[in-house]
């Protein structure tokens, strides 16, 4: 039982962020900004990266990858925008 304890207490702390990403940040982002691939293997299985974007929120945030052609590896640097300018609505759109 402690497993489900933990999994649980990991899928809160992992909405918390979304929501936080997603509603709390204020703010429009313009632009197209420079982000890092921390994780490669989504757990909704749903082809994203969770990537990490300094300029725009302190915390990775998962990114639908925007002309998937693979898997982009941990650790690659990629080009974000922002679905309608919000910071809770990234998507990768290019890898170098």
């Amino acid at each position: 039982m402690q497993a489900i304890g933990e999994q649980l207490a990991a899928l809160s702390a992992a909405l918390e962020r979304m929501y936080q990403a997603a509603f709390v940040t204020s703010g429009s982002v313009g632009g197209v900004y420079r982000g890092s691939v921390v994780a490669d293997i989504d757990p909704l299985r749903q082809g994203r990266v969770q990537v990490l974007v300094p300029a725009v929120l302190a915390e990775p945030i998962w990114a639908p990858v925007s002309q998937p052609a693979g898997v982009i590896a941990v650790g690659a640097q990629v080009w974000v925008g922002y679905e309608a300018g919000q910071p809770g609505l990234p998507v990768v759109i290019g890898s170098q």
